[in-house]
């Protein structure tokens, strides 16, 4: 009989799925599991806890996952949803307990879109051209080029400004408001999990001192650094350290 493959959940990031071809799906297919990663902020009736939570176990079929990996706001969700499978392993990647980068613009940009007139501002940014809101991205999302397929990069842009403008207005400002008042500090204290962290020293939207706060306050973890920004965390080392983690 065919030994069952392991099960794996994926939480994305802000504010597209995780690609099925990605690098980071094929790893873990090629150790074995079979991953499960749904675009939440699309799928769920409302962006929410409870609401993820339920996407997630409708999606799981119920299932208990082996391992569970949160990229960046997918990150702040995985304390929430890992307390209901304490025996999975857990992988953050370029993420912490709460916003604190090191673009003050881009912090202000979420507690503008969190507060009264965020209505107007998420819908005024939405009727932006595609050029304007691609160098907004890019100017967070910075890479280094000789290590990077500029094409690659360029297609991820334009990907990403498409999944912004199929989310609606009342999702951004949900999103919005978690990412304000999130703090999961006290969660991570309690979280048994296993742990993996892999951090960016140049994340500067996720900076590697997020990155040792959850070490810090997780008992069974394990940090590692990259040399990479928040768009290109992951290097040979992270994969390398990921590869063992999954087996």
């Amino acid at each position: 009989m065919k030994a069952q493959n392991k099960l794996a959940l994926v939480l994305h990031g802000y504010p597209r799925p995780v690609s099925e071809t990605s690098r980071l799906i094929t790893l873990m297919k090629q150790a074995g599991y079979d991953v499960v990663a749904p675009w939440y902020l699309k799928e769920c009736r409302e962006f929410s806890v409870p609401e993820v939570k339920k996407l997630v176990r409708e999606k799981l079929k119920y299932k208990k996952p082996d391992l569970i990996i949160g990229l960046s706001l997918g990150g702040m969700l995985l304390p929430h949803i890992a307390r209901d499978y304490p025996k999975a392993k857990v992988v953050f990647l370029g993420t912490g307990p709460m916003l604190s980068g090191r673009i003050k613009w881009m912090d202000n940009l979420v507690k503008l879109a969190a507060g009264r007139v965020g209505e107007t501002a998420v819908k005024t940014l939405a009727r932006l051209p595609e050029k304007v809101l691609k160098q907004g991205y890019m100017a967070v999302h910075k890479i280094r080029r000789e290590k990077t397929d500029s094409e690659n990069y360029i297609h991820e842009t334009e990907q990403t400004v498409k999944f912004f403008r199929e989310i609606n207005v009342q999702k951004h400002l949900q999103t919005a408001r978690f990412i304000k008042r999130c703090n999961n500090c006290a969660l991570l204290q309690k979280l048994p999990n296993k742990t993996l962290i892999i951090s960016g020293k140049n994340d500067v939207l996720m900076p590697p001192e997020l990155g040792r706060l959850i070490q810090k306050l997780v008992k069974h973890s394990r940090l590692v650094l990259t040399s990479g920004t928040h768009y290109q965390l992951m290097d040979g080392t992270a994969y390398n350290e990921l590869s063992r983690w999954l087996g």
